[in-house]
């Protein structure tokens, strides 16, 4: 892997046409308007298929409808991978908080130990969900490419042996820097 040429070509490459990093650039910050952020997920897929394509330029903004309803797509992918880290965390979150505050309004002192095993217990469930976050997050990005290879299908996004096959063929070290 040349790390050299990769950079030189991940800084080549937007630069090849300003108007299209403006537009992204605007849509990128109007994004919290959500439409805006489908369509930035969208874009970027669109990208992604250009370059398995073996295109070395940014995909022109059209057909807005199709990059709005990929990016849909890529949400849908994302839930189904994330919901259950999401939800582990956000569950020992609030239990941890729940605890703490019923310990302070039940008049019991604070002590090391109340907090301790308050958040033990619940610290643990959210570290394990961000490590099961973290192990997705490896095979989402690849099952991404894996749908934009196969024609937008979000099938592709859940064919988890051609996911690991396709990280075993960029090899696990070079896929992970």
């Amino acid at each position: 892997m040349n790390i050299g040429y990769l950079t030189s070509d991940a800084i080549k490459y937007p630069s090849q046409d300003w108007k299209k990093v403006l537009i992204i650039g605007i849509l990128i910050l109007t994004s919290f308007l959500i439409v805006p952020a489908f369509l930035v997920m969208g874009y970027v897929f669109r990208a992604m298929k250009w370059s398995i394509a073996g295109v070395d330029q940014l995909p022109e903004f059209d057909e807005w409808g199709e990059m709005f309803t990929d990016g849909l797509k890529i949400l849908v992918v994302e839930l189904a991978y994330f919901i259950i880290p999401t939800i582990m965390i956000v569950m020992g979150m609030l239990d941890s908080m729940g605890a703490l505050v019923a310990s302070g309004v039940s008049g019991n002192e604070l002590s090391f130990n109340s907090v301790f095993s308050t958040f033990g217990f619940m610290g643990g469930v959210i570290i394990t969900g961000l490590g099961v976050a973290v192990i997705l997050g490896v095979f989402f990005t690849i099952a991404i490419a894996n749908m934009a290879y196969h024609d937008s299908k979000i099938q592709a996004a859940f064919r988890f042996q051609e996911i690991l096959n396709r990280i075993r063929a960029i090899g696990w070290v070079d896929y992970i820097i």
